[in-house]
């Protein structure tokens, strides 16, 4: 009978997913109390623990796994397609704060904006150039590797394939700027425009104007919002000349290293920062779609007084992925 109702260690298949499902959401202890309030499933949060972990594990020893992709597919007739890649922190025991990376890949849609109800893009730190245009990061799936760039590359490709990203008619990368966030665009996706978050670019420029006018408040954002606009203009190089120029004049060693490691931000990632290309051709600047992927893992994995096993958090992210696609 219990090979008939596929039932193995006492539990159903649709039991295992709806005590998975509770753990992606909450705490073990918590899991454990809602499962037999709502349900009358009396199980102790070990005994959760072990489920998942079981789950997870048998995840782990598949080739090419991708639990989002089987049921998020990308339009067939889809013109623009991102991905944005970034990092957040978790406690793990006999380690200590270790970065898991994450991955999103999304479709974009772009045009002018349809009603007044749809948010313009310049309240995620964009420009807003035309008021009447919008940009949209839509149909969003990700992956979260605890672990070097190498493992998230390859969950991300097998996710960026699945999803046809290369297939779209133009496509970018978007990044804060870590080296290996272009590492993994230039290796995997050579054709894909890479971008340099709008908002981590500005960070810099407030960093810069915080050296030059350290008691001049006033002055120093009238310096960031002349260069913002240049910024915005494709004028990284010219950013970048402002800042070198005004190191060269300073007499305090320190003010000028700092001040130099803020031209060479600007001036190394010209090429990214191209910004009102990106945007006349329908692309994201900003970074929000995984700045807000960031926070629900943090959510779930980086509570205060939360530390982790690393088998134990590694079982759970691909089911946490998952659920934060839509697709559990």
């Amino acid at each position: 009978m219990d090979r008939r109702l596929v039932i193995s260690g006492g539990y159903s298949q649709g039991v295992r997913r709806v005590l998975t499902r509770l753990v992606v959401l909450l705490p073990y202890a918590k899991a454990s109390e809602l499962a037999d309030e709502l349900a009358g499933i009396q199980v102790s949060d070990s005994r959760l623990w072990e489920l998942v972990q079981e789950a997870g594990a048998t995840i782990q020893t598949q080739s090419a796994w991708h639990p989002v992709t089987s049921q998020k597919q990308t339009r067939v007739d889809c013109e623009r397609m991102g991905m944005a890649l970034d990092g957040c922190m978790m406690n793990i025991r006999q380690e200590g704060w270790k970065e898991a990376k994450l991955g999103t890949v999304f479709e974009v849609e772009s045009g002018k904006m349809p009603s007044k109800s749809l948010i313009p893009v310049e309240q995620a730190g964009e420009p807003l150039d035309d008021p009447t245009n919008y940009v949209d990061c839509v149909q969003q799936s990700c992956v979260i590797h605890l672990g070097g760039p190498e493992g998230l590359s390859n969950q991300l490709f097998a996710e960026a394939r699945a999803r046809r990203f290369s297939q779209a008619l133009q496509h970018c990368v978007i990044g804060d700027g870590a080296d290996w966030i272009w590492n993994i665009a230039a290796a995997d996706y050579p054709a894909a425009a890479q971008i340099n978050d709008w908002y981590h670019a500005g960070q810099h420029l407030h960093a810069a104007a915080s050296l030059l006018f350290p008691a001049a408040p006033e002055q120093s954002a009238i310096w960031v919002d002349y260069h913002k606009q240049v910024l915005f203009g494709g004028g990284a190089d010219l950013v970048a000349d402002a800042i070198h120029t005004a190191a060269s004049l300073t007499g305090q060693d320190a003010q000028r290293a700092a001040l130099e490691t803020q031209a060479g931000y600007f001036s190394n990632r010209q090429d990214r920062m191209q910004y009102a290309d990106f945007r006349d051709a329908g692309l994201p600047i900003g970074s929000g779609v995984v700045e807000a992927l960031a926070k629900q893992v943090k959510h779930r994995m980086s509570a205060a007084g939360m530390r982790w096993s690393r088998s134990g958090a590694t079982n759970l992210l691909p089911f946490l992925a998952a659920e934060i696609s839509g697709t559990f």
